[in-house]
């Protein structure tokens, strides 16, 4: 125990700290005794004597700047982890700087803006760990119950009464009970393999063209697909009170078409080339399906799917399919109890079927003759209880060709087999190596095979989504840990190279599968938080959040080797300078799929903000902000407009580069088409007068001559003509653009902008 007297002794940290006087004596500017715990002046006038740490500066030296970002980094990644996928990082740091900025909010005040995006508020996530599984249920309670935060009144308010995806089911019709798209009747003289009524783009995907009004049985398309939005726009129109806006392409004025396209039918037909006549003239037996099984005519439809299909599409492997192939070429008997050759035929079939419809198009039916032989196989073989890496091929490659032949749940269906295949075998993990042994090449080309069979399956199923307007139903990318596919150059591979020397950097078959995966990643992350922010309404923050996003393509644009160059000659030249005597063909398409890619993606992140009511009175950031993603939109569609145009006047058309030129086409069409109904109907809107309509006009003439172009080997460009004709000008033919723009004289309020105050300034 102290004797009486004795001070005790200071703590550490104000030993080192007595030269400070106090904070009482520092705050009166008294002379401070110093003693401890109570000094003089404190003890006299019974004041609290505190002697807090000297404040140190931070010193402004390199080493320790980069130590603190180095902290921030790892706090960043920490809370990467910690929080849900939805939630951006960068959009809470935003948030919690702009309160900051604009008043004096507590946290708890900010931390209920952290969660608007999935309209939330803190006290709803008050009770428990904040985990994805909590906040989806929360938030379809909330939205469920109609109900959303506003932060401002503190209050919950009741959501919009629709949602653009709220017009797209109608309980009384027949579309969320069913769809049927069997082709069984092959036998059937009667068949058509193209339905006027369905196609594999998600564009008029009803029973009667646009005809939303009578039973459908074609599955659901979202808001994001151009079926959903073209059904938004006409339902919307209904709801508000016009006429329903007729774009029946089935009915009348689809006479003039059907028969132009039976013309091309005609002259096209079903025009055997010389090595298939002779092995037609050996057979001399008159019958179709002698011809279709020969072996001869089955090497040469092989060869056209890996002439053309397989350039673009490296899935699978070659040299392990043609192995299999010599091995059951000449087997007499099917042994049904074999899985693996049943899966193996499955494969074979589904090759066969994609390389006569490269080689014939839509024009010939022909390749549904190996599409039945693929069902019945399926029917021999428990899908669901056995599988292996041909049926996984099988099921990505059939998914494709069955879109292209215009059955799109049928795609979606085979995905969604594919999917679970694929992460059943494993393929979304890494294989670890031991890196201090070399690695042979057979174990390497293994390890490239596995890759390119997932982030095959991954961007088609992810673009397949988009095209859709479907949810994403792919594992997440945080449970993904499979490196990118390898640029190597097979010729090299083949004469035994080391690794280091089969890796290269100029354009290969793989690369675009390369890229176009990274960019699929990207399209996970955009497409999440678009469909997330749809349900809120127009604020700075949303259009902060959405030029995010672009930021993200932007970036990844950015990192693009110099022959992707969006500039056709620039392209060329850096092509040819890598050792190419002439650009392959099979890059030409390559490139255009992937341009037309992100700027698709640019189109769907701001489309909608095009029809979305924006609110006058904001301030001058809010509308500036609002022209500048309108303007990224617009560019995005012209550009893709001018690339496609390119495209198809400087390259040889066949059926696969067709169809990707005329979706990527209507896809982008659609933006201009939208500007000039909403300047037509809405006078005090933000306008963006770089844009006007005699350019936007150009652009969709150019548009109806490249379709007319592309409707030789796609029959869906025609139908896409006579659509562009009956959204603008009403009727079938063009005439004056500026005095005939009756049909959209329905559309009186179709937007629904509401402008109480004076209009803002025109931002050029």
């Amino acid at each position: 125990m102290e004797s009486s007297g004795t001070t005790p002794s200071p703590p550490p940290h104000v030993k080192r700290q007595l030269q400070q006087a106090c904070d009482s004596c520092r705050l009166r500017k008294m002379k401070c005794s110093k003693d401890f715990p109570t000094c003089v002046k404190c003890k006299e006038h019974n004041w609290k004597c505190v002697y807090s740490p000297k404040v140190v500066r931070s010193p402004l030296t390199r080493a320790h700047m980069t130590q603190l970002e180095k902290k921030a980094e790892n706090l960043e990644k920490l809370l990467k982890r910690m929080l849900p996928e939805d939630i951006e990082v960068q959009e809470l740091l935003r948030i919690v700087e702009n309160e900051s900025k604009e008043t004096e909010t507590t946290l708890d005040q900010i931390h209920q803006k952290v969660f608007k995006q999935v309209n939330l508020t803190a006290n709803d996530l008050s009770n428990g760990p904040i985990t994805l599984e909590k906040i989806n249920a929360l938030s379809h309670k909330k939205i469920t119950e109609g109900e959303k935060y506003d932060v401002k009144s503190k209050k919950s308010v009741k959501n919009l009464e629709f949602q653009p995806e709220d017009y797209l089911i109608n309980i009384k019709q027949s579309d969320l009970n069913f769809f049927d798209e069997r082709d069984d009747n092959y036998d059937d003289a009667n068949m058509n393999i193209y339905d006027s009524s369905i196609d594999g783009m998600a564009a008029l995907s009803n029973d009667t063209g646009l005809r939303f009004d009578v039973n459908s049985s074609n599955g659901y398309f979202g808001i994001n697909s151009s079926n959903g939005l073209l059904k938004f726009l006409q339902l919307k129109s209904e709801k508000n009170g016009n006429s329903i806006i007729e774009l029946d392409l089935t009915q009348g004025g689809n006479e003039d078409l059907h028969n132009e396209l039976e013309d091309i039918e005609y002259e096209m037909g079903f025009l055997l080339d010389e090595e298939i006549s002779n092995i037609w003239s050996s057979i001399n037996s008159g019958r179709l399906e002698d011809l279709l099984n020969d072996s001869n005519f089955q090497s040469l439809m092989i060869e056209a799917f890996f002439g053309s299909y397989y350039q673009v599409y490296p899935i699978i492997n070659k040299k392990r399919f043609m192995k299999h192939y010599e091995q059951y070429k000449y087997v007499n008997a099917i042994n049904f109890n074999d899985s693996k050759m049943i899966s193996f035929l499955i494969l074979l079939n589904t090759i066969l079927a994609i390389g006569l419809w490269c080689k014939f198009g839509e024009n010939s039916k022909l390749h549904t003759f190996y599409y039945q032989k693929v069902k019945s196989y399926i029917q021999q073989i428990n899908i669901f209880e056995y599988s292996d890496t041909h049926l996984l091929d099988s099921f990505v490659l059939l998914s494709n060709y069955v879109q292209k032949t215009n059955k799109p749940n049928t795609c979606w269906n085979y995905l969604g087999m594919a999917t679970r295949i694929a992460t059943s075998l494993g393929l979304h993990k890494e294989v670890k190596v031991d890196k201090s042994q070399p690695m042979n090449l057979e174990l390497f080309e293994e390890i490239e095979i596995r890759k390119r069979q997932w982030w095959g399956m991954y961007f088609f199923d992810v673009g397949t989504t988009l095209t859709f307007g479907r949810p994403l139903t792919i594992p997440p990318l945080s449970t993904i840990d499979l490196e990118p596919v390898s640029n190597i150059d097979d010729n090299l591979l083949r004469q035994g190279l080391p690794i280091d020397e089969v890796k290269v950097n100029y354009p290969t078959i793989y690369t675009t599968l390369i890229y176009e995966s990274e960019l699929t990643k990207i399209s996970t992350r955009i497409y999440n938080y678009n469909s997330t922010i749809l349900k809120l309404k127009n604020d700075k923050s949303k259009m902060i959040g959405l030029l995010d996003m672009n930021d993200l393509l932007d970036t990844f644009v950015s990192t693009l080797p110099s022959f992707y160059n969006e500039d056709e000659n620039i392209s060329i030249q850096e092509v040819l300078k890598t050792g190419y005597q002439q650009v392959p063909k099979w890059f030409a398409l390559s490139r255009l799929r992937l341009i037309a890619r992100y700027k698709n993606l640019q189109i769907l992140i701001f489309r909608y903000i095009l029809w979305e009511t924006i609110e006058r009175g904001k301030d001058i950031t809010y509308l500036g902000l609002v022209k500048k993603c309108r303007k990224i939109c617009f560019e995005a569609s012209l550009k893709t407009i001018r690339i496609v145009d390119s495209f198809v006047n400087n390259n040889e058309l066949d059926y696969l580069s067709s169809w990707y030129a005329t979706y990527f086409l209507f896809q982008a069409i659609l933006v201009p088409i939208l500007k000039i109904v909403i300047d037509q109907n809405v006078t005090n809107d933000v306008k963006d007068s770089e844009f006007k309509q005699e350019e936007l006009y150009k652009y969709i003439e150019t548009s109806k001559a490249t379709f007319t172009k592309l409707r030789k080997f796609n029959k869906l460009a025609g139908k896409f003509i006579k659509l562009i004709d009956l959204l603008l000008y009403g009727k079938k033919d063009s005439i004056n653009y500026k005095n005939d723009i009756e049909m959209f004289n329905k559309f009186d309020d179709l937007f629904d902008f509401n402008f109480n105050e004076n209009p803002a300034p025109d931002f050029e």
